[in-house]
């Protein structure tokens, strides 16, 4: 499983499409900290610029938001882009080709398993490498914000328990659900060993549960509640100071588990019986 890795992390390095991936997400990371980003809390457009302190009521259900502003500074700059931590899932997607989808479509598969690789070995070696890849472009994602808004703004505050806390109450709970969102990446991957397939059935399962059940919401209220099963929604929902809301916590973990265990499972068994060509 090593050696796998190894080849493809060299293969990824001199692949200049790797590179233009890189540079399109540090790129958008820097106008973010440059002109802001927006975002949607719990349905609700929220300015960039504000920070909301959550107030619950007693059975932990949300009574309030409280606005509280905020500046584009060093210390802030986490909880501001935190609103759009989804924006993440579509930025690992070629990360996913690279890695993973490629290989079918170039055949280097039937030459990997051919020298004696097990299917087993080969599938959880690509897993790891993208959990790799993801955790390493979070904390891209995470520091580099405070890194520019430090140069550009000042750090704006001191870092203590607390701050990391919060940092870590938002951030370890929004990468467990983009990582499970990127293993959908892999088992569509293994489904239909297709770049293609990949790049159109990894958008539209990202979008299109939100906009059927907006579409639904016209019609019946109830509907609404199947908002909290998708998990773009629910990685939003971890944006709020403090981390998600009681309530919602186990079901967003829930969902990311689900997500992950279902696309393990079933890119295993579909690989495990797929004729390789």
């Amino acid at each position: 499983m090593r050696n796998i890795i190894k080849a493809d992390l060299y293969r990824i390095f001199r692949s200049k499409g790797v590179y233009i991936a890189l540079a399109v997400f540090l790129l958008l990371t820097v106008l973010q900290v440059l002109f802001g980003a927006d975002g949607l809390v719990i349905g609700v457009m929220v300015d960039s610029d504000i920070r909301y302190d959550v107030v619950y009521n007693a059975d932990g259900t949300v009574s309030e938001l409280i606005p509280q502003e905020i500046t584009m500074n060093g210390r802030d700059a986490p909880f501001i882009f935190a609103d759009v931590t989804d924006n993440l899932i579509y930025l690992i997607l070629p990360f996913i080709v690279f890695i993973v989808a490629v290989d079918f479509q170039s055949g280097a598969v039937k030459n990997i398993l051919s020298s004696g690789i097990s299917r087993y070995k080969y599938f959880f070696a690509k897993f790891s490498l993208m959990a790799l890849v993801s955790a390493s472009l979070m904390a891209v994602y995470l520091f580099l914000p405070i890194i520019l808004g430090t140069i550009l703004y000042g750090y704006g505050g001191e870092i203590n328990g607390e701050y990391i806390s919060a940092i870590a109450e938002i951030y370890l709970p929004q990468f467990y659900l983009v990582f499970a969102y990127v293993c959908v990446g892999l088992f569509v991957s293994f489904a239909f060993k297709s770049v293609a397939a990949l790049n159109t059935i990894y958008i539209m399962l990202s979008l299109l549960p939100t906009i059927i059940i907006a579409i639904l919401i016209e019609y019946n209220e109830w509907y609404a509640k199947l908002l909290d099963y998708v998990i773009v929604l629910a990685i939003k929902t971890f944006s709020l100071a403090g981390g998600s809301a009681p309530p919602d916590t186990p079901k967003a973990l829930m969902i990311g588990g689900i997500y992950m265990i279902f696309s393990i499972i079933g890119g295993i068994l579909l690989f495990r019986k797929a004729e390789i060509k």
